[in-house]
């Protein structure tokens, strides 16, 4: 394939975190492919190292479905033992490797550390009836004279400003 300037620069560049932004179809997802499978397959980096973000589920799968792809590619021509092990190291650590929406990645680390938040330990991302739902509950129960410490269901609370701040939005 034939990349531009910019993208074979990004595909190249080595020893630094690099930041891909470019308008919707410009091949973003390919570029970072090709810049993920260069550094697993000629770099030898365990796919697990990186932390890989994109927008949709689709691109997410679209990037995991060919990093298999190649991996199985290069190990049909490999022949030395030690790097067909590497391969198939690689096609184990794919499945948890972190490839991902920003909001998967995103939900993932407020469930691993909620413990630094306000965050209850079962909380849930509400979609928007449910979100709607809760500030009736909470508009009801509050201003009806609840007590400020009094349980409401999802684990709202009167005096719960993350949960308040989150249904404000």
């Amino acid at each position: 394939m034939r990349w531009t300037e910019a993208q074979a620069k990004t595909i190249e560049t080595r020893d630094k975190n690099i930041l891909v932004s470019a308008a919707a179809g410009s091949g973003k997802t390919t570029v970072l492919i090709e810049r993920i499978k260069r550094l697993v397959l000629e770099d030898r980096v365990d796919i697990d190292r990186f932390l890989i973000t994109t927008f949709t589920n689709a691109a997410a799968a679209e990037m995991k479905e060919k990093m298999e792809k190649a991996i199985h590619s290069e190990m049909e021509q490999e022949q030395d033992p030690k790097t067909i092990a590497f391969l198939q190291r690689q096609l184990q650590l794919l499945p948890q490797a972190s490839i991902s929406t920003f909001h998967t990645f995103a939900l993932g680390v407020m469930r691993d550390f909620f413990y630094l938040t306000d965050l209850q330990p079962g909380f849930i991302i509400g979609d928007e009836t449910q979100l709607q739902i809760m500030r009736r509950i909470r508009r009801m129960r509050c201003s009806s004279g609840a007590s400020r410490k009094t349980e409401m269901p999802f684990g709202v609370s009167c005096e719960n400003t993350a949960v308040t701040e989150a249904m404000r939005n």
